[in-house]
């Protein structure tokens, strides 16, 4: 699944479960659930600014949250991908 496909915190956190179903099934890598955790904390992050923005009637902190969520998914879908091909 591509990071870039969410538009919500909601979304985002869809996407993060399925990512950490993944690395369930992969051998034991603490750096990954640390990334993984990070997702977590980024997606809180978007949710708090998508309310802020709704609030505020101004969308810049939460594109510049979901930007950030958006990489930190697609950098943690290239780990997962290297640790299924090394495995």
């Amino acid at each position: 699944m591509d990071g870039q496909n969410f538009t919500t915190a909601i979304e985002a956190r869809v996407i993060i479960a399925g990512l950490t179903d993944q690395a369930r099934h992969l051998s034991y890598n603490r750096d990954i659930w640390k990334l993984i955790e990070n997702l977590d904390k980024l997606a809180k992050i978007l949710s708090q600014d998508e309310v802020k923005a709704r609030q505020n009637r101004n969308d810049r902190p939460a594109v510049e949250a979901r930007q950030n969520l958006a990489k930190a998914i697609d950098y943690v879908e290239k780990m997962l991908l290297i640790l299924r091909l090394t495995e």
